[in-house]
């Protein structure tokens, strides 16, 4: 594996999760 796929894992992984865990459509207004 190299960086560029690890970031792109990462990324999805951010995406799915931290995104619905940390950010409510209120903080994003």
């Amino acid at each position: 594996m190299n960086l560029q796929e690890l970031t792109t894992r990462l990324h999805t992984i951010r995406d799915n999760n931290t995104w619905r865990g940390f950010h409510s459509p209120k903080n994003l207004a």
